[in-house]
């Protein structure tokens, strides 16, 4: 087994711990897609650039993905109450 150093993990656990991108997984986790538009009304104790890069950065971390018509969607589609 190869250990890991605290180097490697850093990066990732500040890429994670990011309270906009927290609060963007969790609103899809218990409220369903969320549209890319609506990211600033739904979500508006987070500042839009912050919501911007997260949702990116969720993206490409594939925490989410963007459903056309839909918005941003969870990886599991039976994930979330509203995630049907």
């Amino acid at each position: 087994m190869t250990a890991v150093s605290t180097t490697h993990l850093q990066p990732a656990h500040a890429a994670l711990s990011s309270r906009a991108l927290i609060r963007l997984i969790t609103e899809i986790d218990d409220n369903g897609p969320l549209p890319l538009r609506a990211l600033d009304r739904t979500l508006t104790d987070v500042p839009v650039h912050h919501l911007r890069h997260s949702a990116e950065r969720a993206r490409v971390l594939g925490l989410v993905h963007v459903q056309p018509g839909a918005g941003l969607r969870g990886p599991n589609k039976g994930v979330g109450r509203g995630g049907g």
